[in-house]
């Protein structure tokens, strides 16, 4: 295995797949009071000082380059103009996904699956481009998959002209390209993806396994490491049981594939491991 990096890019070889991980920008975005814990009893945890004094995420889009496709896992773009909470005062942006594609030899063109994790803003943003004055899916060759419960949340949004949803997810749904997804699914040999609500009612993530080797791609399954390590600490809104059911799914597997794991909001890329006093997490890029 071996890998590359830039500020913002970096580019892993998984067994022979290319995946290729951009940071399209850092939003704020404290976690402390989105979470499920109040801060004093957080703060009484010393294990979880690095979440106290946390307030910017980033927001990474994967790619996945397989013999026989190309992957896209979210089209998320750094445009907080309609969320201008998530802005941070002089900041400047990465390049953009189209660019940073580019830079990674990735032609727009080429990609044949697009993989939304879940229908939040920061996620699905980047999947059409409006062409004067008429949206239209950016990647022309793909296939987009959703989960089934975020395509029926976002009905009530799809007729109502200023909302994100009406810009991308009914153009890709009139386009005939948009795939909902319900129970697990092999989308192409080597790339599935995985139901694991929480988050949202369709949130999934997208389990690579190829010659040997895994990484899981985890959306907003988790927002920050100590989520990993305390699977029962979350974002006020997840659905609690849910959200446990899926992080205790994607545990199993994790640790018995010793996968690599990758999440939009986490910087880096690592694993879990089953210590003597619970798990544990390792960067590795």
């Amino acid at each position: 295995m071996s890998s590359s990096k830039s500020d913002y890019l970096r580019t892993i070889n998984l067994g022979g797949a290319i995946v290729t991980i951009m940071n399209i920008g850092d939003i704020n975005y404290p976690l402390v009071p989105m979470l499920n814990a109040s801060p004093e009893e957080l703060a009484q945890r010393g294990d979880l000082a690095g979440l106290m004094t946390q307030d910017h995420l980033p927001t990474l889009d994967v790619h996945i380059q397989l013999p026989n496709a190309s992957v896209l896992v979210d089209a998320g773009k750094h445009d907080v103009t309609a969320v201008p909470r998530f802005a941070i005062p002089e900041y400047t942006p990465p390049p953009g996904l189209i660019e940073q594609l580019g830079q990674a030899n990735i032609s727009p063109d080429d990609i044949e699956h697009v993989i939304i994790t879940h229908a939040h803003w920061d996620h699905i943003n980047g999947t059409t481009i409006d062409a004067d004055g008429s949206y239209q899916p950016l990647f022309p060759n793909a296939h987009y998959y959703l989960g089934a419960g975020d395509w029926a949340q976002a009905e009530e949004s799809l007729s109502n002209p200023d909302s994100l949803e009406y810009r991308t997810l009914r153009v890709l749904n009139e386009c005939g390209v948009l795939h909902t997804v319900a129970a697990e699914k092999t989308v192409i040999e080597g790339v599935e993806v995985i139901p694991t609500p929480g988050e949202t009612d369709g949130h999934q993530i997208v389990r690579l396994h190829h010659n040997g080797e895994s990484l899981y791609c985890l959306g907003d399954l988790y927002h920050h490491v100590a989520e990993l390590l305390h699977p029962e600490l979350m974002v006020k809104w997840a659905d609690t049981e849910a959200m446990l059911k899926s992080r205790a799914l994607l545990t199993e597997r994790a640790l018995a594939e010793n996968a690599l794991l990758t999440a939009t909001h986490i910087p880096e890329v690592g694993r879990l491991s089953q210590g003597p006093d619970g798990l544990v997490w390792q960067a590795v890029y």
